[in-house]
């Protein structure tokens, strides 16, 4: 972030200045107490559970010296900080802090001309969007959301972080309630979006598919006429949008904008616009051909970028992870790359590069255990895809699988939890470990559909997952473990890594 004094911030925000030095200089902003220093912006916002104006004398002793409040009583009740240390300490008042974040990050935003892509869909954003900067990286400097920094919060504090050497951002864009892309679209303003897939994330929220669909689609609402929307045309809900877009539930804002763009598929169907073929995997990982269909190979070269140079047809690709949704994830950012005029070869070094991020699915060595650390976040999706990695893993020894509740699916979750069970029956797995009452119905529908072939065991909380895992695990087995975040199982992934994978 550039450097803003406290007068204008408070101009942009609606800000009282309760007290401090308005000439005092801002240079980023941070919603946690534990992290920043003096030029940092301490954002308390209020959640369902928490209340982090709790936390601004925490922020304090951080070393922070700069906070908004939306109470004004704040200045009595941390009366030691502000009272005692009241040159060192900045208080501004705002109606809503996170309201004043948005504002802020809005305004900033403008002030950068810079293209964004915006990046959305049910599973693999994160994923999506680390493969889209692998592949854009080796000709412009990016911007890319750290983590999964994909919310109001985060993308929020992501604009704030442009500044003018940046070329292009790519940035992800997650909703989990009705109207919040349109929020995040006046935040961020993409000019051109990629949507991944339609799944039951957040179905509880949203209530079904259809206003999942329609909410994700909003990410184009402030797009111009004739720009590019790239979607997974795999997915059933997506492909309309090339094929038939009048039947796909939209806002009738963004059905009108998106009649307008230019829509482009990708995915392991040749029918699409991009696609892959010839799909080759093994442990070190994956090696496909990338092909472009004839519409978009018309379209890149009519770019007057593009038309001074051939592009092939097809090129080979490689990953160094599994799966048949990283395929896609991979042909999704080959193609993004051409859209910004990325040359292939580029686009195909920079995507080698690729490793997957922590908690995300990367195959790693614990001693004598292969482990496949996938314990961010769960979808039904997302787990059968994981389930699909570990299947074309070779090992000689067993595999087994620790599987935990799937949230957020409101009254959809046993169904949900059912559909993994019986695609985990399918597949070539030893020993299935759940964790949770919903995770229950896993256990249940594999259970019903592999009888003795699968040993099931069903836990109720991680330190049972640990102590079963010390008495059954021997060497040579390969361990997959996955739940939404809530449940906390990367405390056993973290509990492996420090066992050495010493056990039978």
């Amino acid at each position: 972030m550039k450097p803003m004094k406290i007068d204008e911030l408070c101009q942009i925000i609606d800000g009282e200045l309760l007290c401090g030095d308005r000439e005092t200089v801002i240079t980023g902003t941070s919603v946690t107490s534990k992290e920043g220093d003096a030029a940092t912006l301490f954002v308390p916002t209020i959640g369902e559970r928490v209340d982090a104006h709790n936390f601004i004398g925490d922020a304090y002793n951080t070393g922070m010296r700069v906070t908004l409040t939306s109470k004004r009583e704040i200045i009595e009740q941390f009366g030691e900080v502000t009272k005692k240390n009241t040159d060192a300490l900045t208080v501004i008042l705002v109606k809503d802090t996170l309201q004043a974040l948005q504002k802020l990050a809005t305004v900033y935003r403008s002030r950068f001309m810079i293209p964004l892509i915006g990046i959305t869909g049910s599973v693999g954003k994160t994923t999506t969007k680390e493969m889209v900067a692998a592949a854009l990286a080796g000709r412009y400097k990016l911007l890319k959301t750290a983590g999964n920094k994909n919310s109001q919060i985060g993308l929020s504090q992501m604009m704030l972080a442009l500044d003018e050497t940046y070329e292009l951002a790519v940035i992800e864009m997650g909703i989990s309630l009705e109207k919040e892309m349109e929020k995040l679209v006046a935040i961020a303003r993409p000019e051109c979006a990629l949507i991944t897939n339609i799944g039951v994330s957040h179905i509880g929220q949203m209530g079904s598919k259809e206003n999942i669909v329609r909410e994700k689609l909003d990410i184009v609402c402030q797009m111009e006429e004739g720009s590019k929307l790239l979607v997974c045309g795999d997915d059933p809900m997506l492909l309309p949008l090339k094929t038939n877009p009048d039947s796909v539930l939209m806002n009738e804002k963004t059905a009108a904008i998106v009649k307008t763009m230019n829509v482009l598929t990708y995915g392991i169907e040749e029918t699409n616009d991009f696609y892959a073929k010839n799909i080759r995997q093994s442990n070190d990982g994956t090696t496909f051909t990338f092909c472009i269909g004839d519409k978009a190979k018309a379209l890149l070269q009519r770019d007057t970028h593009n038309n001074d140079k051939e592009i092939s047809a097809e090129c080979e690709a490689e990953l160094q992870v599994l799966g048949s949704h990283n395929v896609k994830n991979a042909v999704a950012a080959l193609g993004m790359a051409l859209l910004y005029n990325v040359e292939q070869k580029i686009a195909v070094d920079g995507l080698r590069a690729y490793r997957p991020i922590s908690m995300r699915g990367g195959i790693e060595t614990c001693g004598s255990l292969t482990m496949i650390d996938d314990t961010y976040n769960a979808s039904p999706d997302s787990m059968k895809s994981s389930l699909d990695v570990l299947d074309q893993y070779r090992t000689i020894g067993r595999k087994l699988v620790v599987f935990g509740d799937i949230l957020e699916l409101g009254t959809v979750s046993r169904d949900c939890h059912r559909e993994v069970g019986l695609y985990a029956a399918k597949k070539n797995l030893n020993i299935l470990i759940t964790v949770g009452k919903e995770a229950g119905h896993i256990a249940e529908a594999v259970k019903e559909q592999a009888g003795d072939s699968i040993e099931v065991i069903s836990c109720a909380t991680n330190e049972e997952v640990k102590k079963i895992l010390s008495d059954i695990l021997q060497k040579q087995d390969c361990i997959l473990l996955k739940a939404s975040r809530g449940m906390q199982l990367e405390t056993v992934a973290k509990w492996l890594r420090e066992s050495g994978g010493v056990f039978n």
